[in-house]
């Protein structure tokens, strides 16, 4: 019985399957327009250049700004009023800091107490108000719209609106000096409104629209390494005007005050030194083009 089994039982069979991969390789090529040409020209057959596709091909390759690899040193030397214009930001952040940093207790000392900690920082917030009326008035008085069309006939140039901030603000330091003397709330209040609008004024003016204009005059795509320089040598203005208007404020406020006061001086000459910086450099391009 086991016999006929054993010569029943079917053959054991193998199977092996095989997998099959498939690799599929897709080559991608680009061919310009020049490329195109080229092998019309080989094949024997009459180049046919798509004047449209060429005009393509090179405005996308011309459009690409291209940064060249600028020190620090020659950006500063190279792009116009560069170094006046951080020169002239130094005076003026290190003055607004100057305010902002200590404004409540020059307010409190300023009044011989007559003012308390809670009422100063009321008052304080003033000159914030100020500010941000400033910096809303700023955009309008500089750039082309129906009112600098039919009052002012033109836009303020930035520098000057700079400048005139800064000077005027020379004379409102001590009128609110006076203002605070006075121990009127409702006066000083006003006077700090006033002093935050002007002492603020100039701050986007430096850093923002007129250095982006001298980068647009050197043509080298250098915005974010001028705006940078300039804010930096801006905070470090702050940084040397702050301890020393507040070193001389320990003995007399009207100490710091003068210091302050001076530092504006400085800035407004050196915001006048930028825009005749800028306007050669704008005279100089015209020439330069009307030449070619």
């Amino acid at each position: 019985m086991a016999i006929f089994i054993f010569f029943t039982m079917p053959e054991p069979s193998l199977t092996v399957e095989t997998e099959t991969t498939e690799v599929t390789v897709s080559t991608d090529i680009t061919m310009t327009s020049s490329d195109i040409e080229n092998q019309d020209l080989i094949n024997g057959n009459k180049p046919m250049r798509n004047s449209k596709s060429a005009e393509i091909e090179n405005s996308i390759q011309n459009s690409a700004p291209v940064t060249p690899n600028l020190s620090m040193l020659q950006i500063v030397r190279e792009v116009p009023a560069v170094p006046w214009l951080a020169l002239a930001y130094a005076c003026a952040k290190g003055s607004r800091y100057w305010y902002f940093y200590w404004r409540i207790d020059w307010l409190i000392e300023e009044s011989d107490g007559a003012f308390t900690p809670d009422v100063a920082t009321y008052l304080s917030a003033a000159l914030d108000i100020g500010s941000i009326i400033g910096l809303i008035i700023i955009g309008p008085l500089t750039t082309e719209n129906v009112f600098t069309k039919k009052v002012l006939g033109r836009p303020i140039p930035p520098l000057y609106c700079a400048a005139l901030s800064t000077a005027g603000a020379i004379p409102v330091i001590y009128l609110a000096r006076l203002a605070v003397q006075t121990k009127d709330v409702y006066l000083v209040f006003a006077v700090l409104i006033l002093l935050g609008f002007l002492v603020a004024i100039s701050d986007p003016i430096y850093s923002g629209t007129v250095a982006s204009e001298a980068c647009d005059l050197d043509g080298r795509n250098l915005h974010g390494s001028v705006s940078g320089f300039i804010n930096g040598v801006g905070s470090f203005g702050a940084l040397i005007l702050n301890p020393l208007a507040s070193y001389l404020g320990d003995l007399d406020y009207k100490y710091a005050l003068m210091t302050v006061g001076v530092a504006l001086a400085v800035g407004t000459v050196l915001t006048f030194v930028a825009h005749n910086s800028l306007e050669k450099a704008k005279a100089s391009r015209v020439v330069v083009a009307g030449s070619r």
